[in-house]
């Protein structure tokens, strides 16, 4: 799960290659769900935001972006570091 939700939360990064690669190193379906869902959904809420603050700069569409990215840069630290941990045995 975390090698999903590290790879859902790089920027830039399609999901495509993704998608493929955990079908060929062997990922569960289960751990593939999870990782995705948990890791895309505050990555695609900071994207609406940034529509919305463009759209109509506000206070509230502002604090959402700058929410929605701490949550991405956080989840992305945690999962970096619990990969890291599984990867020392």
């Amino acid at each position: 799960m975390e090698q999903v939700s590290l790879l859902r939360l790089m920027p830039g990064l399609p999901y495509w290659p993704v998608n493929y690669g955990s079908g060929a190193f062997g990922i569960s379906q289960r751990d593939f769900l999870v990782g995705s869902g948990l890791s895309t959904i505050p990555g695609q809420v900071s994207l609406v935001a940034v529509g919305a603050f463009v759209a109509g700069p506000s206070v509230l569409a502002g604090t959402v972006v700058v929410a929605a990215w701490a949550v991405v840069i956080t989840m992305t630290i945690l999962a970096y570091r619990r990969l890291k941990r599984a990867s020392r045995g």
